[in-house]
């Protein structure tokens, strides 16, 4: 086994109680880092050898950090001084359109933070899961969707905590600011 770096290091996995983030806390845990997991409640049950511990913040710091960021607002470009517009503005947006942009910013943010942190040699990366089998597909769809990609099946979670815990890793060292697709070629 390679030897990681990641023991004795701590790591917060955000989401970690799922499918893909239970795979990715474990993973974490395997190579001897003491992992943190922030979840929903009622989210998953804790995996095999693990224990949670529910942990409620003090109600007082998230009250301080509201007050000091104050009010906020938000502008938008588009131009609705005429009611018609709006359902035509309405008609033209996607439903993907929320989930495509908060993607894109996710890819956005990951960059300038790899910029930002990184003269203090903190590393930001992203992993971007192809089509991944966490109980949403059935067979049939799994089929389907495995003949779209190049290597010829859907992922598992284990193949996403695999590159997490890379780019985590001792030998991933010298990348920074990546969005990696991990997809088996889903996405070429």
């Amino acid at each position: 086994m390679i030897d990681t770096g990641l023991s004795g290091k701590n790591v917060l996995v955000t989401g970690g109680a799922g499918n893909i983030g239970g795979a990715i806390s474990r993973a974490f845990a395997a190579q001897g880092a003491h992992v943190a997991v922030h979840y929903l409640p009622g989210e998953a049950p804790a995996p095999d050898g693990v224990s949670w511990a529910h942990v409620t913040p003090d109600g007082a710091a998230a009250v301080a950090l509201a007050r000091e960021l104050g009010d906020g607002s938000f502008a938008t470009g588009a131009d609705l001084s005429h009611a018609q517009d709006l359902p035509r503005l309405l008609d033209a947006v996607t439903e993907r359109l929320g989930y495509g942009t908060s993607k894109a910013a996710l890819e956005a943010l990951t960059r300038a933070l790899a910029l930002d942190l990184g003269p203090r040699g903190i590393r930001v990366n992203a992993v971007v899961p192809g089509p991944v089998q966490t109980g949403w597909m059935d067979e049939a769809l799994a089929e389907r969707v495995a003949g779209q990609v190049p290597l010829g099946r859907v992922g598992e979670p284990g193949d996403i905590a695999d590159a997490v815990v890379f780019l985590a890793s001792h030998q991933a060292r010298w990348i920074t600011g990546q969005v990696v697709q991990v997809a088996g070629g889903h996405a070429l």
